[in-house]
């Protein structure tokens, strides 16, 4: 098990209990979560109350996991601030296919998210398209 997959165990655990509030912003960036971790992530996140900010900037996740991961923001009514761009090119974080469509879903609910970094996703123009159109439905609201 990597040390990154430790991490997001722990963090599941720690999540779990009644903090009251203790983990309010969070930065995993660069920590090799890859595709596991993420779902553990994931799945702590649809419980948690208390947390404005996450950071999973450059952890290697796939678009599978990454589409797993964004369900569950979905989900999440506290986290605001998200970055799930990647660094420098290196530990690319994936949002295509079903990524995709989970984003698309997450910017159509999600009322909560303010900020959100997707820089160098692999988006390409047709990410971009989908996420311009669900901003516009946004504007329209």
């Amino acid at each position: 098990m990597r040390a990154g997959l430790h991490v997001a165990t722990a963090l599941k655990e720690i999540l779990a209990l009644d903090t009251g509030g203790l983990i309010i912003h969070l930065d995993l960036s660069r920590n090799f979560l890859g595709d596991s971790g993420t779902r553990i992530i994931g799945k702590a996140i649809r419980s948690s109350y208390s947390m404005v900010s996450l950071n999973l900037a450059s952890n290697c996740i796939g678009e599978k996991p990454m589409a797993y991961f964004l369900s569950c923001l979905k989900r999440n009514c506290s986290i605001t601030d998200v970055k799930l761009n990647t660094i420098n090119g290196t530990n690319d974080n994936c949002i295509t296919g079903p990524a995709l469509d989970a984003l698309s879903l997450l910017l159509s609910d999600n009322r909560i998210i303010s900020i959100m970094d997707l820089e160098d996703t692999v988006l390409h123009d047709k990410g971009l398209k989908v996420i311009l159109g669900r901003l516009g439905e946004v504007n329209k609201k």
